[in-house]
């Protein structure tokens, strides 16, 4: 993950945010230019997941929610528009002509992103009743977006709006389970973290 300009810097509220299209793999190199030439903030998303290790514990690894896109964010939108458009490689996605700000559930999710310093980490959950319920993370402002809870590899299939579309993807989660009017952790694995290139 790259983060350019650190987002504690600037208030979101008054900025305008953008999706960038762009050739899978040349992430990072676009927004690395972004920051370089244009002194704008940039995020390329991406999450940790679980995932159980063959020696028996569960591993931390870090993965793009989704190829492809990068979300930039400024005062104004236009320069930006101007100097993306020299590339063949890349493209601001848009609702109509000369309308690429983001609004809406794009909005939603850029501000969600935004908020997450752009890496999505692992929420808590627990079964309650016959309902799942994101306790605490990133996950819980999504809570009625999920669409599939795969239990045993701790993961729920989410529902996000990405460049004006509704678009599947994977969120961690890790469970909890009450002990002694407290939320602790529901097995006994070890958690290592183990990070991972996503470029």
């Amino acid at each position: 993950l790259l983060v350019l300009n650190l987002k504690h810097e600037m208030n979101i509220s008054s900025l305008k945010s953008i999706c960038v299209s762009c050739r899978i793999g040349s992430e990072q190199p676009l927004f690395i230019r972004i920051k370089q030439e244009l002194g704008m903030t940039a995020l390329y998303a991406t999450r940790v997941q679980e995932e159980w290790h063959k020696e028996g514990y569960w591993v931390e690894a870090v993965k793009p929610i989704i190829d492809g896109y990068v979300f930039v964010y400024m005062e104004n939108v236009k320069p930006a528009v101007e100097w993306i458009h020299q590339f063949s490689a890349a493209h601001v996605l848009r609702y109509d002509k000369d309308d690429y700000t983001l609004y809406g559930n794009d909005l939603d999710f850029a501000e969600w992103l935004w908020k997450n310093n752009g890496q999505i980490g692992v929420s808590e959950a627990m079964m309650e009743g016959r309902y799942f319920v994101i306790l605490s993370g990133p996950m819980k402002d999504y809570q009625h977006h999920i669409q599939k809870v795969i239990k045993n590899k701790h993961y729920a299939v989410v529902d996000m709006s990405i460049g004006g579309a509704m678009k599947h993807t994977f969120a961690s989660f890790r469970w909890m389970r009450r002990l002694d009017g407290c939320y602790v952790h529901s097995d006994n694995a070890e958690i290592r973290f183990n990070q991972m290139h996503t470029s």
